[in-house]
């Protein structure tokens, strides 16, 4: 695509609803206080419209055009001579070289917000530009729409369970421009977050996911691993999506596949560094252990989910054996959003479990408190629920080691209801 054509796409779109995203202002205090701004995330999650539509139709190239490609590769230095800054790049991950010159342009003219980049594999972007471009890059994460952002919710506060957030999510309800029921949220559960599919209602869901599985395993797959067998490497996605919201395990997959397991790591690396999956670490107090022990796959995507196992449509998901996996899926990744979307892009998420088998669904991290949280899809939850909360409280003063906050089960609940004096029933509306 050259860069008329580039402009012409983007008219197109500018058409399109577009959701403002909660990321916006997070960019705009980013490159006030960086050269370089690097947006990841997963593909077709909004990046690019991010970038064009915050930056007021900055000038943009997309290494995807083969054209913008070559010219940065033969010849980057006279690439970056006739487009001076500010400029936004697309899918840098295909051309790293140009960091480093980049970072000699950056010290030569010492101004903020000089380039906005965006691409899809997270970890190898943020290794290689912390390495070329250390203390001049800004790292954000965009994931595909949150549940506030499709309501049109300006709150852009982590999701913190304390009294003054759930207050907040109380009022701001009342003001919504949608408000999605119960019926709605699975909808919107077996859609998925992708922004082009909640603006454009008639894109049929299982085209729209068929088209973009052979894009992600075409461009990214491919880029990323040596893999001859395309056709593999999906059928491994759909075992990982069918086991999303349990706890990994490398041996199993490896085997219902027929792989080793080294070859099972590394395509999961993939899947991790795509974002398509997120894997949510075990909470200990002994650090080193969050990083030894086995973490839980979350589908990020639970559209893509559905689709890759086959779950045709909301009511048959909702019905479905996986329908509490999903709802716990789509709640750890509503979670994920709302500290992404306010700049925190390794955000403080654990789950617990201990050896007696007691386990609780997400831990969150924040200013020394560990708030327990609990997802169920039910509406009506009862306190045998939130068991598990009282045996995490009995370990954490054995050890000495941090507050515990009020504790709360996610839930299908129409509204923010006590379980008992430490346990609050939160709706799913108040993520």
């Amino acid at each position: 695509m050259t860069h008329t054509e580039l402009g012409k796409a983007d008219a197109h779109r500018s058409r399109k609803r577009y959701v403002d995203r909660h990321l916006s202002d997070v960019l705009y205090s980013t490159a006030r206080a960086f050269a370089v701004v690097l947006v990841t995330g997963a593909r077709q999650a909004g990046k690019s419209t991010l970038l064009r539509h915050s930056l007021n139709d900055m000038k943009g190239f997309d290494l995807d055009d083969s054209g913008i490609f070559d010219a940065l590769r033969s010849a980057p230095v006279d690439f970056f001579k006739y487009n001076a800054p500010p400029l936004i790049l697309d899918e840098v991950q295909k051309a790293p070289h140009i960091f480093e010159h980049m970072k000699s342009l950056v010290d030569a003219v010492g101004k903020k917000g000089m380039y906005f980049l965006t691409g899809s594999d997270q970890f190898a972007l943020m290794e290689k530009a912390s390495e070329s471009l250390s203390g001049r890059v800004g790292i954000l994460v965009l994931q595909g729409l949150s549940l506030r952002e499709k309501v049109g919710c300006a709150d852009t506060a982590p999701f913190v369970p304390t009294d003054a957030y759930l207050d907040t999510a109380r009022t701001r309800r009342a003001s919504e421009k949608e408000v999605f029921g119960t019926a709605d949220v699975w909808n919107e559960i077996h859609r998925g977050d992708k922004p082009e599919l909640f603006a454009e209602r008639t894109i049929p869901w299982d085209v729209y996911y068929g088209s973009y599985v052979t894009t992600y395993l075409e461009r990214d797959v491919r880029r990323i691993v040596n893999i001859s067998d395309l056709g593999r490497f999906q059928q491994f996605m759909r075992i990982v999506a069918s086991r999303t919201a349990t706890t990994l395990n490398y041996a199993s997959l490896a085997h219902d596949l027929g792989v080793s397991e080294p070859t099972a790591k590394k395509w999961l690396n993939v899947l991790e560094a795509t974002n398509i999956i997120y894997l949510l670490r075990p909470y200990y107090s002994n650090l080193g252990k969050r990083e030894t022990k086995a973490p839980k796959i979350h589908f990020l995507d639970t559209g893509l989910a559905a689709y890759l196992t086959r779950w045709t449509s909301p009511d048959t998901l909702r019905c479905g054996a996986l329908s509490g996996n999903f709802f716990e899926s789509f709640v750890i990744g509503e979670v994920l959003k709302s500290f992404q979307n306010f700049g925190v892009s390794a955000p403080p998420l654990y789950f617990y479990r201990d050896r007696d088998g007691n386990e609780i669904d997400l831990i969150i991290e924040s200013d020394g408190v560990l708030y327990p949280v609990e997802i169920k899809q039910s509406s009506t939850p009862n306190i045998g629920t939130a068991q598990a909360f009282k045996v995490l409280e009995r370990a954490l003063l054995r050890q000495k080691a941090v507050e515990l906050g009020k504790g709360c089960v996610v839930c299908m609940a129409d509204r923010l209801l006590p379980l008992d004096t430490h346990t609050l029933l939160v709706p799913y509306w108040c993520l």
